[in-house]
């Protein structure tokens, strides 16, 4: 990449500053790993002739500074250097300001009516106190004489003035108390949210890239802005369906993305990679392991320092300040991001195999948010050749399970360990685990228990006696047997196993009566847990018994776990 030795020297005048907030940077694609994700966004902008700055903002802090890089095309400018700092932004302490200021408004409308309210109560309590006042102190007549009080007439339209005062005068006062209180409330409850309003500010971080470049001209430069961000991964989801009587399985290949890193991703390239970058790139050093007497200090007590371990990994200091390559970038640029072509339309998923990774390329733009959800997107369906046979351990449960032997034959694709949904002709029947699996690599999945074909196990008892005249012993037999209909169509092929105890000490001798095992047989053996292994094809609509026997023999002066 040719890097321009005069820029520095035939251009003069100020530095011209372009903030972006990260919204206006718009994300082309993000490559999610199993532990993290790259970023890259579309940086577009003017720039004037001479030296440049574009900063931009409000990018997350979960970035990793060392990974941030600054690529474009060739043309109208120069970067010369790429820089990451720690922004800050301040904001009010309190979100919802608006909204409590429209709550604390209406209740200031409501204390209003509150006040009339009691104005009212008020004027007509004073109106009937000087109502009353006037009965007991009543005016002269025209001809100057009092009222006669003992006039029937006058002493009962007192009387009923009374009764009425003290009725009126009670539901006023009741009422008078119930506003009074109304009020007091409303005052408590807007001097609360008020205070809640106090016009305190918070400070945010957030990461800022500066980009210093410098332009021979004025014009428009488009240039792409990658970084690695932690808070977000994908892992692999399958679903499998399986069809009774053919000879292949579905498989539906997922992956299931979760963003956490507040940074959202919309409509946006999606790239998953099963590399791991947490990993590194190199094994770990196996440093010297060292042997050591043990010493004896003058106050007599020692310090063990059997072993130790030397460790002279020196550590690197990791700068502040990122610089790119200096290259040149191109003015405008292909819509969607392309310097010089336009974007290629992706009609089918893709994947790439490399020499430790593989990459799978999303057919569709998604939208990934940063709220810790898993986001699933299809990877692949797959075909894939089966051979189906049955195992069954009836000791402990008395079920055949089905089989799929399968292999990977997806070249590129290979299967990460995750959740597997089973569906066996349109039902769910069971979930299980895949693990990792390479292409071209054989694995089995079991598909659930077939009610077709039924399995029993049988105990035909046990008997003991002793033996010996110096040294008597136990011996003791156990007998069983497993018995296996095949209720289907079709002929099966199912593996049975059994228990058959291992001797953990000399005197205690373990014996195989029944089966016999030949030597290379096929169809009998005894595994590396030493537990039996019977291989049988049982017809459609057969059955078949297994016959089980052994003896364990010990010293009559001892007793045993079995």
């Amino acid at each position: 990449m040719e890097q321009n030795n005069n820029t520095m020297t035939d251009i003069q005048g100020p530095t011209n500053v372009v903030k972006l907030h990260k919204n206006d940077c718009p994300t082309e694609w993000v490559t999610a790993f199993t532990d993290r994700a790259e970023v890259t966004r579309l940086v577009k902008t003017k720039v004037t002739a001479g030296l440049n700055e574009i900063v931009i903002v409000d990018l997350p802090m979960a970035v990793d500074r060392n990974s941030v890089r600054v690529t474009g095309g060739q043309g109208l400018a120069t970067i010369l250097e790429v820089s990451c700092s720690t922004g800050f932004q301040a904001s009010e302490t309190d979100p919802n300001k608006s909204e409590k200021e429209a709550q604390i408004e209406e209740l200031k409308n409501k204390k209003r009516t509150i006040e009339l309210e009691i104005t009212r109560v008020e004027k007509e309590y004073a109106w009937i106190e000087g109502f009353a006042t006037t009965v007991r102190n009543p005016a002269a007549g025209k001809d100057g004489a009092a009222p006669n009080f003992f006039n029937a007439g006058v002493l009962g339209e007192v009387g009923n003035f009374l009764e009425f005062y003290q009725t009126r005068l009670s539901q006023i006062d009741d009422k008078s108390e119930k506003l009074k209180k109304s009020l007091k409330d409303i005052n408590e409850k807007i001097q609360v949210m008020s205070g809640s309003m106090n016009p305190k500010v918070r400070s945010s971080q957030y990461t800022e890239v500066t980009v210093a470049l410098e332009s021979k001209k004025d014009g428009e430069i488009a240039m792409q802005l990658s970084y690695v961000i932690t808070g977000a991964h994908w892992n692999a989801s399958y679903d499998v369906r399986v069809v009774s009587g053919e000879k292949t399985i579905e498989l539906t290949y997922y992956g299931v993305i979760t963003n956490n890193s507040t940074d959202d991703w919309m409509n946006t390239n999606v790239i998953l990679s099963t590399a791991k970058p947490s990993v590194g790139g190199a094994p770990p050093a196996l440093y010297t392991k060292f042997v050591n007497f043990n010493q004896t200090y003058n106050y007599g007590k020692s310090a063990d320092y059997a072993s130790s371990y030397r460790n002279a990994a020196p550590m690197q200091a990791q700068s502040a300040m990122y610089h790119a390559d200096l290259e040149e970038i191109s003015g405008g640029g292909a819509p969607g991001g392309g310097f010089g072509s336009a974007p290629m339309e992706v009609m089918t998923t893709s994947a790439s195999e490399g020499v430790t990774s593989s990459t799978f390329n999303i057919p569709r733009k998604c939208d990934i948010a940063s709220d810790n959800k898993p986001h699933k997107v299809t990877i692949k369906i797959f075909k894939l050749e089966a051979v189906f046979t049955y195992e069954t351990i009836p000791r402990l449960q008395a079920e055949a399970f089905l089989k799929a032997s399968i292999k990977n034959s997806a070249e590129g694709y290979p299967f990460l360990p995750g959740d597997l949904n089973i569906f066996m002709d349109g039902n769910f029947v069971s979930k299980s685990n895949m693990n990792y699996v390479n292409s071209s690599e054989s694995f089995t999945i079991f598909l659930g228990s077939d009610g077709g074909v039924k399995v029993e196990h049988k105990c035909l008892g046990n008997y003991q006696e002793s033996s010996g005249i110096f040294q008597k012993v136990h011996n003791k037999k156990f007998k069983s047997k497993i018995i296996i209909k095949n209720n289907k169509k079709q002929p099966v092929k199912i593996a049975a196993y059994d228990q058959l105890p291992k001797s953990s000490d000399a005197s205690i001798k373990v014996k195989l009566i029944e089966p016999v095992i030949e030597e290379g047989s096929k169809k009998v053996k005894v595994t590396e847990a030493n537990n039996l292994r019977w291989k049988l094809v049982i017809p459609a609509g057969e059955l078949r018994e297994i016959p089980f026997e052994y003896s364990v023999e010990w010293p009559t002066n001892k007793t045993i776990n079995l």
